[in-house]
């Protein structure tokens, strides 16, 4: 058998090199290449915190108005 030698190109090994291994996770590629991209991430990150929690406080407002006598007065239930 005849041994074949692997040839890289710099193309090759860059994009080798980009691409997200175990020991290099997507996060830290994406830092090292767009770090205005990984502050956007975390951004996004913070929003989607904060809408989740404004969700829940959303949800529990409509638990407490449906529990609440106030709830037949609220969606107009009750009225002959």
């Amino acid at each position: 058998m005849q041994a074949v030698a692997a040839t890289r190109t710099r193309a090759s090994i860059t994009c080798a090199l980009a691409r997200p291994t175990r020991a290099r996770p997507a996060g830290v590629v994406v830092n090292a290449e767009r770090p205005e991209l990984e502050a956007q991430r975390g951004a996004l990150i913070m929003q989607s915190v904060d809408f989740q929690r404004r969700l829940l406080e959303i949800k529990d407002r409509i638990l407490e108005v449906r529990a609440g006598s106030g709830a037949q007065a609220a969606f107009g239930l009750g009225q002959g």
